[in-house]
Order: structure tokens, then sequence, then C-alpha cells
């Protein structure tokens, strides 16, 4: 019995010794470690988790088609309506960019409609060639575009402009070419103001026909990304360089947009796009003007296009002297290239002019850029042989603060709006690089040292 009894221990020890238990062991050790890889992705998740330009928490994103960005409609669209809202669109894949390469990027980029709205699956189909005009003024540029149908091509000729905007990507910031419109909540009460559509003859608003058009305080459109220049971005537009086929062009379509106006916009969007871009057109013309001969409206839509802040300036004559300063201000510090590219756009008669000063002088009388004697903003103003003056870091554009990042040294990996680079500039003191650049930079021969 005793030795029964040992024999049965000996067997029972034996069993679960550490030899015998690995039909246990395993398991265990296999459901921690996938517990641990879960917990690992989570913490690296929301490390690369990071804020959007409302606010809100912007989680990694893996989608990788049209089709991924399709099913993402609900989350995007919280009415359930993307009637005129593509800038939604934009702004979803924007805030996201980072977690995407620049191929994947512009690949899902294709997956809408900059006009409508609508989801669209990029294909030679729905591809269009178009050539539009640039928000500055500087000529036009030809680009692809996806659209729902061709009634979009007429729209975009009368409403959609090219502007530029760098964006954050996995592989590092890259710039692009938009379309854009103006910002419709500038006048948020045309938003309820009824109109026919050409249809049915119904009387609507765009409040009630595009709900996820809407304006927040402060004149903000509610989920839209603005442009180098501060207009609503609605779309990629893509480069049409290396392209020979495989597409539509804007020029097929012409007898079909006059016969489209003829008949009431009859097609497409019908009046719920134009009407709502046509609320605040973009302007690249009016700027061209010297200031002393705009009118109040283009003055003060000229201090929007450069990012001035007319709070408190009731005058005419101030808002006069402040945009001339900052024209003669950005002049002054563009290449002897950049100087020449500027003159040939304003269509300068350039015989005889040689030296950097002179080119400089010719531009600030065209462009009205010296502010008027004795005017508050003209004390202190530099002559035209001065050279580089240091710009005001508040009346910069996107490009030119994230080129005085660089040229002070700072970091600004991870930084794509303007306000942060605001924010990162404000307070840093860069003089001394100021007059290292100058001085290289003060003759026409040396400029070319100068360029980034």
């Amino acid at each position: 019995s005793s030795s029964n009894n040992k024999a049965r221990v000996s067997y029972i020890l034996g069993r679960f010794s550490p030899c015998n238990m690995s039909w246990l062991i395993v398991p265990i050790v296999l459901g921690l470690s996938l517990r641990l890889v879960a917990a690992g992705a989570a913490i690296k998740r929301q490390v690369r988790a990071h804020r959007g330009q409302f606010g809100e928490i912007i989680q990694p994103w893996d989608g990788k088609s049209a089709q991924d960005l399709h099913r993402e409609y609900s989350t995007i669209f919280k009415h359930g309506n993307r009637n005129a809202a593509s800038h939604r669109w934009s702004t979803f894949l924007i805030e996201r960019a980072r977690f995407m390469s620049d191929k994947r990027f512009q690949k899902i980029s294709g997956g809408y409609c900059a006009v409508s709205g609508s989801p669209v699956s990029p294909a030679d189909s729905t591809r269009y060639r178009l050539t539009l005009e640039k928000v500055d003024g500087t000529g036009k540029v030809t680009g692809f575009m996806y659209y729902c149908c061709w009634p979009c091509v007429c729209d975009t000729q009368d409403f959609i402009r090219i502007d530029t905007k760098t964006i954050e990507l996995a592989d590092g910031p890259r710039e692009y070419n938009f379309a854009v419109i103006g910002n419709p909540c500038s006048k948020p009460g045309a938003l309820t103001e009824p109109f026919t559509q050409p249809f049915d003859n119904r009387r609507t608003t765009i409040a009630l026909a595009a709900p996820e058009v809407k304006c927040g305080h402060g004149g903000i459109l509610e989920g839209a990304t603005m442009s180098d220049n501060g207009y609503v971005i609605v779309a990629l537009f893509f480069d049409a360089s290396k392209r020979i086929s495989g597409f539509q062009d804007e020029t097929d379509f012409k007898e079909l947009c006059e016969n489209r106006k003829d008949h009431g916009y009859n097609s497409g969007m019908g009046e719920i796009f134009r009407r709502m871009a046509a609320i605040a057109p973009v302007d690249t013309g009016s700027w061209l003007l010297p200031p002393a001969r705009m009118t109040a409206k283009q003055l003060r839509m000229e201090a929007a296009r450069l990012h001035l802040n007319v709070r408190g300036l009731t005058e005419r004559a101030e808002l006069v002297a402040l945009i001339a300063q900052v024209r003669s201000e950005r002049l002054r510090n563009m290449t002897t290239k950049q100087l020449r590219a500027e003159a040939s756009r304003l269509n300068l008669d350039l015989r005889g002019v040689s030296e950097r000063p002179e080119l400089l002088d010719a531009l600030v009388k065209a462009l009205g850029a010296s502010a008027p004697t004795g005017s508050p903003s003209s004390k202190g103003m530099p002559s035209a042989d001065s050279g580089l003056v240091p710009v005001s870091i508040k009346t910069m554009r996107t490009r030119e603060l994230q080129k005085e990042a660089r040229r002070c040294g700072l970091d600004t990996q991870g930084i794509v709006d303007r306000s942060e680079l605001v924010a990162l500039l404000e307070g840093r003191s860069c003089d001394a690089g100021t007059a290292v650049a100058a001085a290289r930079c003060s003759t026409a021969d040396k400029v070319n040292s100068c360029i980034e």
C-alpha cells in the first residue's frame, strides 16, 4: 500500500513537471504575447495621433484606395449630404496625410468630385484636363481633376482657381497645387438667400440644398482647409505633364457648356455649386492694381489675401498705406529672378533696366507699393535702394514663413498650419542672418546665391 501511494505521488509530480507542462504553458505565453503586441500597437497608434486644425484628435488612418475613402462618408458628412461640400473630403485627407506617402495621398485624392462632392472612382473616363488661372495672377497652370459628370467642367472654368499649400506627409513635407474657391462664409447671410433650381423650378437655399456648407464664428467655413493665399481647398489639382492620353480635355465641352448656360444650367449640380462659389469669387486681377486705385471692397479683399489684421482701420487711406507698405516689403525680399518674373507678368518694359535697384524701383511704381508720403505706415519705410528689409512675420505667406524658419535654423518638422509657423517665429531674432543675407544679395550678380 505504501509503495502504491509513493508510485501515485511520483506519477502526479511527473505529470506536472516543467518538462510535461508545455501543453499548459505554451497557450498562456502565446496569449500574453498577443496581448502585449496589441497593447504596443494601441500605444503606438496613440503616439502617432495628432490634433486637427479644429482641435479634434486625428487617429492614424490606413485607407489605401478611393473605395476606402468612400467608406468614411458618414464620418465626413454628418448630415449625410455631400452637395457642394468637397472641402470636407479634402480636409479629411489633408489631416491624415502625415500617415501616407505622396503616392498614396495622390491616389486617394482622386476619389471625389471637386464641384458636386460626389464619390468618384478615378479612371480615364472621370479624368479631365483643364488649364486654370493661379490665384496670385502669375499665369495659368494645366492639370487634371476628377468629376462625376461633364457639367462640372463648366462650373470649374467659371469659379475654380489654383493655389498652393504644403502638406506634411509620412515621407516629408511637399507643396501641391490645389483647386480652390472663395470663402462663402465671408457673407454668411447669402447661404439663406432663396434661388430657383432649373430642374423643377423649386425654390431653395444653399443652407437647405447643401447643409454641410456651414459657417462658424468669425467667417470660418466649417470643415475647410485654406490654401496659402487664404482660399478654400476643394480638391487636389493633379500634375498633367507626364500623361498624353487617358483623359478628356476641357476644350471638348466648349459647345456643351455654352448650351448648358443658355438653358439655365439645367444639368450637373444645377445652381447649387454655382450659387455657393459666386458668393466670394476668387479675384485674380484686382490685386494687380495700385492700392490707391482700388475700391474699398478691393482693398479689403487684398488685405485678406495678404493675411493682414485690419481691425480698427476705418479710413481708406490707412488701408491704402498698409497694403502699399506690405507690397513694398515683399518686393524687396524677392530675388532678381523673381522680380523679373513679376515684371514680365505685369508686362513692364524693361529695356535699359539691368540693375536690381532699377528693376525694384520699376515694380514699386507699377504696383503702387510705396506708401504715400506722410501716411502713418510710411514712417521709417526703406527706400527702393536699401536692399533687403525685415518683413513682419504676420504679413508673410506660408511659403515665406517656412523659408524664414529654415533660415533661422528652426525645426519645422510636423508644422503645416500658418498659425503654428507664426507662433514659432514670433519672438525669435534672426537679424544677424538678415544682415548676412543682405550683404550677399546686395548686387544683382550675387543674388542667385541667396536662393534657398
